[in-house]
């Protein structure tokens, strides 16, 4: 048993310093690049479920229980057949996981009648690999031959035969594989492994401590797509400056299609801005131009600002909507103390009566004014309310006369 524990411990020493080598690999600058950018390659980021792979193994097993005795003409007896199912995930070109369901049948002799004795066997795996072309080598993505070495540990289930009892085992297994990469998609695997068990396996303590058997299979293994439609491990280029603020080339061509669209859209924004400006300088215009008209406003040197409330039909109280333009109207106030300001109150002349909407009107304002002042403390002195009601109407578009609209005057 202590035997089994070191080559467990050597194992898991072995794991974590690969580990570590692909570490320090991925943070190595180069020498004296402190200032320039360095022209890097790294692997691009993968999600849990990337780089899974599946496959099935078919064989033969060699029991070797009895290989200090054995004959070599008699080596054909105690070869069994073998099958085995896997499933299993590549965390980085160098190392993988995988679990598998191994089946397959065991010989050993019958200490009375010298015969062979065939029993059934049935277990799990989980064996780390190393791909050893990525550990000594560089990662190449059209890689076609590989050779992986893995170990793993396991239980195994020997189903009893005759003389040969029922067993549950820990094993521990060494193994080779060869690869051959067909397509994207599908590898063929050659396979070879040595599995150590507990000495009674085969029911006979021959006082050697393990029972080994040895597995040779053939089989196909099938890789699955990754989340960004490849099968392999993608390399990207890109730069990376002091301590590795890396920028991938796909990103620049990225960056550089979306700096376009952006720019188009700027474009587009201030095309629009610039036409939305024209519109509300008409605006201002307009609506002096009806102010001139009636002597209840004092235009000295008036200014018309942007925020128009508008209101529904019969419609009269400051709501949530109306909240960002009357902060900007607030503030306004607030930094230019030597400004008066006119709420002027429309209603639409469609409905209603003169009178009704005449009162409406100064409803609006009032609501308005009480909000400026309860609110945001602006002196009521420096506002003054003028219902229009509809004998004004400032819009063409019938609904938006009813309306609130600001104008700023000197003291």
């Amino acid at each position: 048993m202590k035997r089994k524990k070191t080559i467990l411990v050597l194992l898991l020493s072995f794991f974590f310093a690969i580990t570590e080598m692909e570490a320090k690999e991925a943070k190595t600058l180069v020498p004296g690049q402190r200032e320039a950018l360095i022209r890097e390659e790294v692997l691009r980021s993968y999600h849990v479920f990337d780089n899974l792979f599946m496959g099935i193994n078919l064989g033969a097993t060699y029991s070797v229980f009895e290989g200090y005795s054995l004959n070599p003409k008699q080596i054909s007896n105690y070869l069994s057949p073998d099958v085995s199912l896997y499933l299993g995930k590549w965390i980085s070109p160098t190392t993988g996981i995988r679990l598998s369901y191994e089946w397959g049948k065991n010989k050993t002799v019958n200490r009375h009648s010298q015969g062979f004795i065939e029993y059934s066997r049935y277990g799990g795996f989980g064996d780390v690999l190393f791909n050893l072309n990525n550990v000594f080598g560089t990662y190449k993505e059209n890689q076609r031959y590989s050779v992986v070495p893995f170990a793993g540990i396991g239980l195994i289930r020997g189903v009893g035969n005759g003389s040969v009892p029922s067993t549950n085992n820990f094993a521990i297994r060494l193994g080779l594989q060869l690869n051959y990469q067909i397509t994207d998609a599908l590898t063929l695997n050659l396979e070879g492994s040595g599995n150590i068990l507990n000495d009674d396996f085969n029911a006979h303590v021959a006082g050697l401590k393990y029972d080994v058997y040895m597995n040779a299979t053939i089989g196909i293994s099938y890789r699955f797509k990754n989340s960004d439609n490849n099968r392999y491990f993608k390399k990207l280029q890109g730069v990376n400056a002091v301590h590795g603020n890396f920028v991938t080339a796909d990103a620049f061509d990225n960056q550089g299609k979306v700096i376009q669209e952006l720019e188009k859209l700027i474009g587009e924004q201030k095309n629009t801005i610039s036409s939305q400006a024209q519109k509300i300088d008409e605006l201002e215009q307009q609506l002096l131009s009806v102010a001139n008209k009636d002597s209840r406003f004092n235009l000295n040197n008036a200014h018309v600002l942007t925020p128009v409330l508008t209101f529904k039909i019969n419609e009269f109280q400051v709501l949530k909507h109306h909240e960002p333009n009357i902060f900007i109207v607030a503030q306004t106030l607030k930094d230019n103390p030597n400004l008066n300001l006119t709420i002027t109150g429309y209603a639409d002349k469609a409905t209603g009566t003169p009178e009704v909407n005449k009162n409406i009107a100064n409803l609006r304002a009032t609501s308005v004014k009480r909000k400026l002042v309860n609110e945001y403390g602006i002196n009521p002195d420096r506002l003054e309310l003028i219902s229009v009601g509809s004998e004004a109407q400032i819009f063409e578009k019938n609904n938006w006369n009813r309306a609130i609209i600001f104008i700023l005057s000197n003291k």
